[in-house]
């Protein structure tokens, strides 16, 4: 970590760097829903089934990927883009609805990246506590910019926007254009709001999960995620956004801003991003030991 001054941008780059390295973004996945709101990708989602068939694996997997692409060293970020993007070539065809459907298709493919941003960065002020406004935007948007560079495609002009504005102006107009509520959208909502029992739990208690927890988590979860979503995606998609719901995710905001400000590292953290940061802090005070020249000190004569 440099130990020098920073300025107010150097130091919302570090903050959301560390951020990213934590659990709370988790708290919001389901704000990701919004990619099953463009049909070519929800087509795409229902011809593979994992996201149905094993939404917990399959969120492991993502988050799993999101790290290395955003905290492992440098070789094993390269590795880990050119899986994602060979992986991803072979997820094409038509669906049963006749929609064609390419994950690397550029719409489809951008449409993914920028969702993720937002999912992220709505995380980020929400729970830091970072007040938004226009330059903090600009930041974020070019640090993950600057992240998923190795993720865009090679073609220049598929490239993302370098302004945030421009970004979210494009996602707005996807949003105007081609979502809609898909049947896909419906079945991740239903499993956002009436979770599944998840894997390794007994089943003598499907019965309680599914009458006590499931309901209250559901609630916390789709919350959550539904209120980072941006509000035009929202309206397109029909998610209620009334005074319950926003009152609900201020409280259940404010406990993860409490939780964020008061939890060691060692339990907020990742293992990969806990690993990381212990790392730098070594690294630095190895590095404070040093001597600033290896010339004879004046003062030992």
């Amino acid at each position: 970590m440099d130990a020098g001054p920073m300025d107010a941008g150097s130091m919302v780059r570090d903050d959301f760097r560390w951020f990213l390295a934590t659990w709370f973004p988790a708290a919001f996945a389901t704000a990701l829903f919004d990619q099953t709101a463009l049909p070519s990708v929800a087509a795409g989602i229902e011809s593979t089934g994992r996201i149905l068939d094993e939404p917990y694996p399959r969120a492991i997997r993502s988050a799993a990927a999101d790290q290395l692409v955003f905290l492992a060293a440098e070789p094993e970020r390269r590795e880990e883009v050119a899986r994602l993007i060979r992986l991803h070539r072979d997820v094409k065809g038509t669906s049963t609805t006749g929609v064609r459907y390419s994950a690397l298709h550029p719409e489809s493919w951008n449409w993914i990246l920028v969702s993720t941003f937002i999912m992220y960065r709505g995380a980020f002020v929400t729970v830091t506590g970072h007040r938004p406004s226009p330059e903090v935007d600009q930041t974020l948007w070019e640090y993950f910019w600057d992240l998923t560079g190795p993720l865009q495609l090679d073609d220049d002009r598929f490239k993302l926007p370098e302004r945030h504005d421009d970004a979210m102006a494009w996602y707005d107009g996807v949003v105007e254009r081609r979502c809609e509520r898909t049947a896909v959208f419906d079945q991740v909502d239903r499993f956002a709001r009436s979770p599944r029992l998840p894997p390794g739990i007994p089943r003598p208690v499907a019965t309680v999960w599914t009458m006590t927890a499931a309901p209250v988590m559901g609630r916390a979860i789709s919350t959550l995620g539904y209120g980072l979503m941006r509000p035009n995606l929202r309206a397109r998609v029909g998610i209620p956004w009334g005074t319950r719901e926003r009152v609900e995710f201020t409280v259940l905001t404010t406990l993860l801003r409490v939780a964020h400000k008061t939890l060691p590292r060692r339990v907020s953290f990742s293992p990969l991003g806990y690993n990381r940061w212990r790392y730098e802090e070594l690294t630095a005070s190895y590095k404070a030991l040093g001597l600033t020249s290896f010339a004879p000190d004046p003062t030992s004569s």
